[in-house]
């Protein structure tokens, strides 16, 4: 019984992820992270430290985050509710097909 039962568990312990990406799995992750600093770095430019640069009259997009106090706290918050979403999505689905 002890014999079949390890047999079991050395069989099961490479998790599906695995299986499923074998090599690109590191690479999806550096990929994640790389956007995740991108959109970081974004976010704060145009929440924090765009609005103590100097007025720009040639780029008019510059000015136009210079001047917002709306849009700019809009995207970042949107995309934490938005994360919250797919999370209670994909849980739900989970309950669902085990059920």
């Amino acid at each position: 019984k002890k014999r079949r039962r390890h047999q079991i568990l050395r069989r099961s312990s490479v998790p599906p992820v695995v299986e499923f990406w074998g090599e690109e799995l590191p690479v999806c992750g550096c990929v994640t992270m790389v956007c995740t600093i991108i959109f970081f770095v974004s976010s704060m430019w145009a929440i924090v430290f765009s609005k103590f640069l100097p007025f720009h009259d040639d780029f008019p997009y510059l000015k136009a985050v210079k001047d917002d106090v709306y849009y700019c706290f809009l995207f970042p918050l949107s995309v934490v509710w938005f994360v919250i979403f797919i999370y209670f999505n994909w849980f739900s689905m989970k309950i669902f097909r085990h059920n």
